[in-house]
Order: structure tokens, then sequence, then C-alpha cells
């Protein structure tokens, strides 16, 4: 009955004091987004998606009278879905996962398996060891990667944990009224310690925060009384104010020239600061009255360079790793086998185009930081001996963007231009034949086809070339299109040929299918096609005229539809609209 009683304390604790299950997702209180950048685990993004389950988080079928931590004990399978194993219990989150939601009996030293049952234990759900007095000492594997609010929270005999290296953040009250834990080592992986995540541990003497914090939150290690020293590594952007209000710091030494003090009284009055000159650190001590030590900037770290790689633009882009301390940075670039620079970055920028490249040259590149003082300006060392680049078209073609089928059966392409090109190449070929240079031209944008076959599906490229230091040619990529060039309109001649009789003559024209002789009477306004003339026809006898009236005629060439050729449909060239007269006498 009293167990029953706790729980029920607990439950209502937990309805109380939160809206919901808190998971890495919703990780609103931590100032930013805590994820790390290679987060990809289909496993983690359904045990965020999924696991919505907290407020259950002991069993009323325990014995409080035994430890549930015996190795040996097999799992098994709650009615509700849920594992027990070694007096932990987790909830399946799929078929790959499980979170830890609660114990049973009193756990002492708690060893958080990384796997149960074939399923990686990949999360803490909020509140699993609330107010758990028996608790001593934990070991949490490296496959977790989110714990939720309250987790430890008023585990007063708690001395000793160790977290996940691969943690993400400590949300709010994780650890809370643990006033026996003695210290704390957070990993680089955590990138936000929420707020009250240390709130009142009372004992706590020592922690290392690792290199990869990024904020702290106000209030997050307030009433630390035994805490004296700690330091602030040259990763931690932010911190808010009253996050060590109350503690017992005496010493506080921050790695970086920059870190965002948000508020006042973060720390005591008394805490001594030690930091470097012209810092965020020295403005914060002299606006709240704390003593500050100078310490002497250390030698800026020689810029490490990332990456060099081809761009948009038929550019160069240069990245490399920020230097702690750095205000900014130079960028180099070799002439003449001397270092010529090109640019500068501000400090939060790692970053650098150059766009003043040409096509097939090789090009090497070197930055160093700097650090402005109040004695002058500090320049870190640079890279002398790097890998060159050559400078290549990117991998965006040269795209056709305009083109037209012309009355005379020749066709006009438009392309896009590049800057660094000195010329282009068309390429052409025909339905089912290969490709073949047609035209190579110099820096123009368009060019017309006079070559054309009445009535012929050809398809067209452009690339861009330019020529390198040594000589050989470099092409850019380039992107086809197709279009049927017209068939043309034939010249027409009619004459009557005697009694009854009129003689059409055209002239002939290539890649067509025949021809449409096309009469009407004078004074009306439809054509009437009297025959049909094959390809090589050029002339027709028409013998169903009548004498003393007057007509006119037209001829239009057609193709067939044909697959070989690629022509969907058939297709019909132009005709004279008003004909040629003729009078039969």
């Amino acid at each position: 009955m009293k167990r029953k009683f706790v729980l029920w304390l607990c439950a209502a604790a937990m309805l109380l004091g939160s809206e919901g299950a808190v998971y890495a997702s919703d990780f609103g209180d931590v100032g930013e987004v805590v994820f790390t950048d290679d987060f990809d685990s289909t496993d983690l993004r359904d045990a965020r998606a999924e696991f919505t389950d907290g407020s259950s988080f002991l069993s009323d079928t325990a014995d409080s009278g035994e430890n549930l931590q015996d190795p040996q004990e097999p799992a098994q399978d709650l009615e509700d879905g849920r594992i027990v194993e070694n007096g932990l219990v987790y909830q399946k989150i799929n078929e790959y996962s499980l979170g830890l939601v609660g114990y049973e009996g009193e756990p002492v030293d708690c060893v958080i398996p990384s796997e149960v049952q074939g399923m990686t234990v990949v999360r803490i759900g909020e509140g699993a060891f609330w107010s758990c007095n028996t608790l001593r000492s934990v070991q949490m594997p490296d496959t977790i990667r989110i714990i939720g609010r309250n987790t430890f929270r008023n585990c007063r005999n708690l001395e000793q944990i160790r977290l996940s290296n691969n943690l993400e953040g400590i949300p709010r009250d994780a650890f809370a009224l643990c006033t026996g834990l003695l210290e704390i080592r957070i990993p680089g992986s955590v990138k936000g310690i929420s707020i009250e995540a240390f709130a009142l541990c009372a004992s706590l003497k020592k922690v290392e925060l690792g290199e990869g914090l990024r904020t702290i939150r106000d209030t997050s290690f307030s009433y630390c009384k035994s805490l004296k020293e700690i330091v602030i590594p040259s990763s931690v952007q932010k911190i808010e104010g009253s996050a060590f209000d109350g503690s017992g710091l005496e010493k506080v030494t921050f790695r970086n020239r920059s870190c965002v003090l948000q508020g006042n009284y973060i720390f005591p009055s008394k805490t001594v600061i030690y930091g470097y000159n012209a810092s965020t650190a020295q403005a914060y001590a002299k606006q709240n009255g704390n003593p500050f030590v100078f310490m002497e900037l250390p030698e800026l770290e020689r810029v490490s360079l990332r990456s060099m790689a081809n761009v948009k633009g038929d550019s160069i882009r240069i990245t490399w790793n920020p230097v702690v301390n750095a205000d900014g940075y130079e960028v180099f670039r070799k002439k003449n086998g001397k270092w010529v620079k090109i640019g500068e970055r501000t400090a939060d920028t790692c970053s650098y185009i150059d766009r003043d490249t040409k096509i097939g040259y090789d090009y090497v590149y070197t930055v160093r930081a700097y650090a402005k003082m109040p004695g002058g300006t500090v320049y870190g060392k640079y890279y002398e001996y790097v890998s060159p680049l050559k400078q290549v078209f990117d991998d965006i073609p040269v795209e056709i963007t305009d083109s037209r089928r012309l009355a005379d059966s020749s066709l006009g392409i438009k392309w896009n231009t590049r800057k660094k090109a000195e010329g282009y190449q068309i390429l052409r070929r025909e339905a089912g034949g290969s490709w073949k240079l047609l035209k190579t031209v110099g820096k123009i944008n368009s060019y017309r086809d006079k070559t054309c076959i009445p009535g012929t599906r050809y398809y067209y490229r452009v690339r861009a070339f330019a020529r390198g230091a040594d000589g050989k040619y470099s092409y850019s990529d380039d992107k086809a299109v197709s279009l049927i060039s017209r068939l043309r309109q034939p010249s027409v001649k009619v004459m009557a040929a005697g009694s009854g009789q009129v003689f059409v003559s055209w002239s002939k024209q290539p890649g067509v299918s025949g021809y449409l002789i096309c009469r009407r009477d004078k004074g009306t306004a439809g054509w009437t096609c009297i025959y049909t003339a094959g390809a090589n026809s050029s002339s027709y006898m028409d013998k169903t005229v009548t004498s003393g009236k007057s007509y006119y005629y037209t001829v239009r060439p057609y193709k067939k539809a044909d697959k070989a050729d690629e022509i969907e449909k058939t297709i019909y060239g132009p005709y004279l609209k008003e004909g040629k007269p003729v009078t039969i006498q």
C-alpha cells in the first residue's frame, strides 16, 4: 500500500509538473537545436517520433525488499508490451529499438545495457528514475542519444554517473536535487544544458564540460554550493543569466573570447573570472564587479583547410575549420611562387569563393587566422604546402534556352553563355545516328543551322570549351534538345494544256513523303485535294476541268509518321494560300 501511494505521488507530480514527455525533437528549452549534424539513425528518428510514454514509469508489481539488478534474470514481456530485464523496465519503440521507462525494486548500482532482446536501447524516458533514493551509481551505454526531463531528479543518493558519449543534450531538471552527486563529465556530443539541469546538486564538486557544448541555459547549475571551479570550453557560444547563480564558484576560466554572456548574475559576485583581453568575459566582469584576471592569448592555431572544390559559376570554393579565439581569416593564393592575399572573412565565416580563375589552370590556397588585440593584430601561422586544384567547368550544363523552326527549313538555337569559355562546340545528330561536331564558334550565344533536310528530326548539344595552361582543352557538360525541321513551301506553276486540261508543276524538296495537289473554283474559299503525288513527282496533269471556267491550284508537301525517323505523326508543310490561277479556254 505504501509503495502504491508513492507511485501515486510520482504520477501526480509528473502530471502537474510537465506538459508531457520531452524528446530531442521538441528540446526548445536548450535554446538551440541540439541534434548532432551526423544524426541519421533510422532507429533514433523512429524513437523521437514514436516514444511517447513516460507517465507510468514505475511498476507496482515489484517487491520492494528485493534488488532486481540480478544479471541472470531473464527478460520478460509484460501484458502492456513492456519488457523487464534485471529490474529495468523498457518499452518497445519499433522493431529495432527500446526506451528505458522505469525500474522495479530498489536499484543501487545500475548498469544500463546497450541491447535487450536484440533491440538497441536508445533513450531514457521522462522521470524514469525520479526520486529513486536507493540509486547510487549509473553507467549509461553509448547507444543512448536522448534522455527526458526529470530523468534522475531528486535521486539524493546518486553519487556517480557515466553519461553516454553520444548524448545530445541535458534536458530540464534531469539531475536537479541530486544532492549526493559528486562529479559529472559532460561529453562533447552534448550541445546544450537546459534550465535547472543540475540545480541544487549540493555535493557537486567537479564539472567537466566537453569541447562541443554550445549553450548553458539559465539556472542550469544554480545553487551547486560545492562547485568551486569550472572551465568554459571554447565551443560554448552562449551562457544565460543565473546559470551559476548561488553556486560556490570561486574561479571560472574562459577559453573563448566571444562567448555571449546573456544577462546578469550568471556567476556569484565573488567569482574570479579568468579570460583574454578584449573578451566578452572581461566585459561581463567589468559590468558586474567580478574580479578579472588576464590570461595570455595562446598562439592561434594553424588553419586547417577542409575542402577545395569547383562550384557553380566556374569558381573555386575553399572551406576551413574554425580557429578558437580568431576574429577573422585572411585568404591567400599562390602567384608566381608567392602568397598573395585575395580576401578576408569574419570569424563566423569559414569559406571563400574565388571567382577570379581561369579554366584549365591550377590554383593553390592557404588561410591564416588573426585576432585583434589592444596592442595590435595577432596572426596565426598558415600551411605553406598545399595541394593544387584545377579549375574546371562546373557540372551545370550549357543549356539551349531557345530553339526555332524557320521557314527555309533551317533551325535556330540559343544557349546560356559561360563567362570563362573561349568558345562553344555545337554537336548534332539525326534520329538513330551518332553525335557529330557541326560547328565551332566563338563567344556568341546563337547559331542557325542551314544544312537541315526538311521534315527531319535533329538533336543539338552545345558545350563550352577553354584551353588550359598545358594547352589541353576542358569542356563543360551539355544538355540536348530536339526539333523537326519544317517542310518548305514549294513554288507552283500552272498552265492550260489544251482543251479540258491543266498542267501543274512544283519545286521538289528532299525529306518529304509526297505532295497534295489541291484545287478550288474561282469565287470559292475551300480547297479540295484532287491528287496525291509521290516524293519524286514534280508535276501533274489535271484532266477534270471544264472549259470556260477559272481555277486556282496549290501544292502542299507532307511527311508521314515514321518511328525510325522519330516522327510521331504526319506533318504538313506550308502552301500558297491564294493559289495559282488559270482559266480554261
